[in-house]
């Protein structure tokens, strides 16, 4: 390896340094930060820098990942919601109409009209609950788009530290 830098692995095994403490606010992260980036060198003079660089970044990118995990997470847990039922509640008043009836061996004799009245009533309740079908397979393409879940949103927060570490040239 290089003469005057330090492998983050080697970082780690120092003085007993420790991963900034809001990584554990995310579920496995730490672990999955210390494999990403374990045999990268460091990218700054001291490890003391390195050190606070870390500590700042994880500060201010932690909590808007975690955020936008937990939306994601509620997001999945939505798509379990109950079909959609759709009742309504109306009632149709009184109403007026022709019948029309045919003698039994009626082949010459015209149908005799009377008149009804009544009221027609029809109880239903209108209100809707959940999600159509349609509903859920939009919501499911659409997080499929948010370029597959979980898995990258840790990946895209794991390139947030990347500035911290040496780049090859």
């Amino acid at each position: 390896m290089a003469k005057y830098t330090m492998l983050f692995a080697e970082y780690l095994q120092q003085d007993g340094r420790a991963l900034p403490a809001v990584f554990d606010q995310i579920v496995g992260f730490s672990d999955l930060f210390v494999a990403h980036y374990c045999d990268k060198e460091i990218g700054f003079e001291t490890d003391e820098l390195f050190a606070i660089k870390l500590e700042e970044r994880a500060k201010i990118i932690i909590p808007i990942y975690k955020r936008r995990i937990e939306y994601y997470d509620r997001a999945l847990t939505n798509l379990n919601e109950t079909i959609k039922k759709r009742t309504r509640t109306y009632n149709a008043g009184e109403q007026n109409g022709e019948e029309f009836t045919l003698p039994i061996n009626s082949q010459v004799v015209a149908p005799s009209k009377t008149s009804k009245t009544g009221t027609y009533t029809d109880v239903t309740t209108e209100s809707d609950e959940g999600l159509t079908p349609d509903e859920i397979l939009r919501k499911i393409e659409y997080y499929d788009t948010l370029k597959k879940g979980k898995g990258i949103l840790l990946d895209y927060l794991l390139n947030e530290f990347s500035s911290l570490f040496m780049k090859v040239y």
